[in-house]
């Protein structure tokens, strides 16, 4: 009940005419879950979808391809304690990808992301987030307060 393994292939097969056949297998999802007290992490290749709108979204959308990533949040909506309870329900999700080397500027960059959405009634939700790409090979080099300020920008206002 707290742990999920799962793995789904993509089988591709390419025939042009007089051209060579190729037959290429990848994963499409292969991550491990874990949900312990409402807290889920999950590491793996998976599709990513942050935002409204589907394949269609502006945050992250699921027409790219899988992600290697690295994720925590909560596994279902929460209330928060005292007086704050009033804000509505609380979603929060912060992962870490790692991009590839392949058909990047940069190869080897990552991607750090995170969202937090409240509920303060039926048909409304509210919610923020934040995306940093960053690194790989012949990128600029960022000091830890440069990151540090890149993934949390309101601490230097």
């Amino acid at each position: 009940g707290w742990l999920a393994l799962v793995a789904q292939p993509r089988l591709s097969y390419v025939a042009p005419y007089g051209a060579a056949q190729t037959l290429g297998i990848e994963p499409q999802r292969l991550f491990a879950r874990a949900v312990v007290a409402n807290v889920a992490v999950q590491a793996g290749i998976d599709e990513v979808q942050w935002g409204q709108g589907g394949n269609r979204s502006l945050f992250l959308s699921d027409n790219a391809g899988p992600l290697r990533t690295l994720s925590i949040g909560s596994d279902t909506a929460f209330a928060l304690p005292w007086v704050l309870a009033r804000l509505g329900r609380v979603r929060a999700s912060l992962l870490v990808a790692d991009l590839g080397g392949q058909r990047q500027t940069f190869p080897g960059a990552k991607l750090a992301a995170y969202k937090v959405s409240i509920t303060p009634a039926a048909r409304l939700e509210l919610g923020a987030g934040l995306m940093s790409q960053f690194g790989g090979r012949g990128a600029p080099a960022m000091a830890l307060d440069q990151r540090v300020a890149d993934l949390v920008p309101f601490i230097t206002w």
